[in-house]
């Protein structure tokens, strides 16, 4: 698939008696992309680039005052004929090198005529700087002298010494994190904290300061220049960024994707030689920085830097691998001529893909991000709701105009002025105005089918938990889980070393007030009395810690089935008193227990004919149909995870912090799955039908009730 060349164009006379020229100070990089030799325009002033192929440079570079455009292109098309640009694809260069202010214009021009160009230019970059008000930019000195300067002493990393240096340290920082991930994904609950906040954004300035430095240092390098250094307020929050837009120009691609890169290198690195930090020191600021920093690399380069459907490294690194420029551009671009193409039907429009796989790539990018984008957004202003409401809400309003008001008025304003579409006008707006009527109808109008899950466990009607009642290490296993028992049956042996020490101890001191007696009654003192009293409170808590002994002795408080699935798992690790060790089945009558909010127990209240299906974790294949269900229609007291349901928030005393409600629903006698108390699985559930807008609009609403009690 190449470019169609129009050889006459019905717009050639807005062009045609134009005399310009290239500015001076654009500077020309040859390079080979996917087979063919193109050339890249850059002015180092501005820092504008552009990509064209070598037919279009030929005659780019024709240009000057003494002759107008029209003139130019006539000599080109009777010395080469075949690779002369048609008179569109000239009109499409002139714009974009204008719009990319690589263009001088002769004084005759008229300049009213450019000076609406470069309105229209300054507004969309504005509009741009609007849709991106979470990732503002603020540029604040050149670099460039102090990266010359240390740029030296680093050379060496430039290396095979260099790349086995990194790849050592990662690996072996993987290992130590492996070696410590529950102490690490036990840590993460505590990164939003209050109190981990300025430790956070601290860990962030400094690694993502180190990040950029990357970018800046492997740019240079390689002999590109970085001019910008400035502050970029993510979520309003102050990080460097540097400006390395001149790796554009050179010409191996391996090297232009190395500097996109060379951020992300730096970044994994740095927070590899934290997480040796992190592993070998005690609580406190340098522990808590380090694993802010780690955190920070790793959740920062997976859903930002390293993906290429936002404009952040790896967009750049994935458009220089698959050597197409200013890939999202272009992206949206292609997708627009799709639809003018074969949708609207407009046969004067051009394809921006030189090849039909790349036409494939560019339409399946510009898809992509436009939903990821949305997914980000949206979670980001959920994650500031959480923590600053007002802000978030704001937020939301501003997001609202820019995504479902802006867009549709620039539907109506190209629907109504844009020229490729004119000769196709009036089917494009009867297409568009049938694709978002029929849209609104099937979403308000057209019943779908309305689900919704609840993940619970299979558990047996008659069954009786059994807790700890002592604090303590799990040390034995005594009774292997699923075996039949009898009451008092020692089941799981705990060990607590500070209480056998009490009791050996507290033996000791009763062993020398027995002594001490004896010897007060033989010379008949006067502190018998005293010792005899000692004694007594001494067997008094040998009696309590006796009793407190023999209770690290789970035992069987009924007769049944001895159920305890992760009893193994939980070997050698310290338990609480009050903590859940296992249950005793007491007969083989099972159901399906969850729990649901209360926004989710409306639906089941109000609705009747529910159809019941039933997923078991690791037999997801079967299909368990329930007949019954029952919804206990009052608020618990203390919220509950042992359904593995959804339970809701909960305060700071274990209290709910939102209603929610048990569900119980009968299993099939006859099974494929065997019933195994404490299994979890997925009840879904089937409502009557309602059109999308609505249950979208009820669970919009069931999420901000529970997220800010609104």
């Amino acid at each position: 698939m190449s470019h169609p060349r129009r050889t006459f164009s019905e717009s050639w006379h807005r062009v045609a008696d134009i005399r310009v020229s290239l500015l001076t100070t654009v500077k020309s990089h040859k390079q080979f992309f996917r087979g063919d030799w193109w050339y890249v325009l850059n002015d180092p002033y501005n820092n504008r680039f552009f990509r064209v192929p070598l037919y279009a440079y030929e005659f780019i570079a024709k240009l000057n005052y003494e002759q107008s455009v029209g003139q130019i292109w006539q000599t080109c098309l009777e010395l080469d004929p075949q690779s002369t640009p048609g008179q569109e694809e000239v009109i499409q260069l002139l714009t974009q090198l204008h719009q990319n202010n690589l263009l001088h214009y002769d004084s005759s021009t008229d300049n009213a005529v450019l000076y609406q160009r470069q309105e229209k230019l300054r507004r969309k970059q504005m509009r741009a700087k609007l849709m991106g008000f979470m990732f503002m930019r603020i540029p604040l000195f050149d670099p460039d002298k102090f990266i010359r300067f240390i740029l030296p002493a680093l050379k060496p990393f430039f290396s095979v010494f260099g790349a086995l240096l990194w790849i050592f340290v990662i690996l072996a920082a993987g290992k130590v994190l492996i070696e410590n991930f529950s102490n690490f994904t036990a840590q993460s609950s505590q990164v939003f904290s209050g109190e981990n906040l300025l430790l956070l954004y601290l860990g962030m300035a400094f690694i993502k300061s180190l990040h950029e430095l990357g970018h800046t240092i492997v740019c240079r390098y390689y002999g590109g220049e970085v001019r910008t250094l400035g502050v970029m307020l993510i979520l309003f929050t102050p990080l460097p960024y540097m400006d390395a837009t001149s790796s554009w120009s050179f010409r191996q691609r391996w090297q232009r994707a190395f500097v996109g890169a060379a951020g992300m290198i730096v970044e994994i690195f740095i927070a590899a030689i934290a997480v040796f930090v992190w592993a070998n020191t005690g609580q406190g600021v340098v522990n808590s920085l380090a694993y802010n920093m780690i955190f920070v690399a790793s959740v920062s380069t997976l859903l930002f830097n390293a993906n290429p459907l936002l404009r952040f490294d790896g967009y750049y690194i994935l458009s220089d691998l698959l050597d197409i420029p200013n890939l999202y551009q272009r992206s949206r671009s292609q997708l627009t001529f799709l639809i003018e193409r074969y949708i609207y039907q407009c046969k004067n429009v051009t394809t921006h893909a030189y090849s039909l796989k790349e036409s494939y790539q560019l339409a399946i990018y510009a898809i992509l991000s436009i939903i990821y984008r949305i997914v980000v957004f949206v979670g980001i202003i959920l994650f500031v709701a959480d923590q600053y409401l007002i802000l978030g809400l704001i937020m939301a309003v501003v997001s609202s105009i820019l995504w479902l008001v802006l867009p549709p008025l620039k539907i109506f304003k190209y629907l109504a002025s844009n020229n490729r579409i004119a000769r196709r006008r009036k089917q494009a707006i009867v297409i568009t105005s049938a694709f978002f009527v029929g849209l609104m109808l099937l979403l308000s109008l057209v019943p779908m089918p309305d689900r919704f899950r609840i993940n619970g466990v299979i558990e047996a009607k008659n069954s009786r938990h059994l807790y700890t009642k002592v604090d303590g290490f799990v040390d034995r296993i005594l009774v292997a889980p699923g075996t039949s028992v009898s009451r008092g049956t020692a089941l799981i042996q705990l060990r607590n070393k500070q209480l056998s020490y009490r009791y050996a101890l507290v033996l000791l001191q009763r062993k020398e007030v027995v002594h001490k007696i004896a010897k007060a009654r033989k010379e008949n003192s006067v502190e018998l009395a005293t010792l005899e009293k000692q004694y007594k409170n001494i067997t008094q808590r040998i009696q309590k810690l006796s009793l407190r002994i023999n209770n690290l002795t789970i035992k069987a408080t009924v007769e049944g089935i001895w159920s305890a699935p992760d009893a193994n798992e939980r070997r050698n690790q310290w338990l609480f008193k009050g903590s859940q060790i296992g249950t005793i089945l007491s007969d083989d009558d099972y159901r399906f227990s969850a729990t649901v909010l209360q926004d989710d127990n409306s639906s089941l209240f109000q609705q009747g004919n529910k159809e019941i299906e039933i997923r078991i974790r690791g037999q997801q294949q079967h299909n368990l149909i329930s007949n019954t269900i029952e919804v206990i229609p009052f608020q618990h007291e203390k919220r509950t995870s042992a359904t593995g349901g959804q339970t809701g928030a909960a305060d700071s005393n274990g209290q709910a912090a939102e209603p929610f409600f048990r569900v119980y629903a009968s299993l099939p006698v006859v099974s494929p799955v065997p019933y195994v108390h404490g299994v979890s699985g997925v009840m879904r559930i089937s409502l009557e039908p309602k059109p999308l807008l609505l249950q979208w609009s009820r669970r919009i609403r069931q999420l901000i009730q529970k997220r800010y009690q609104l």
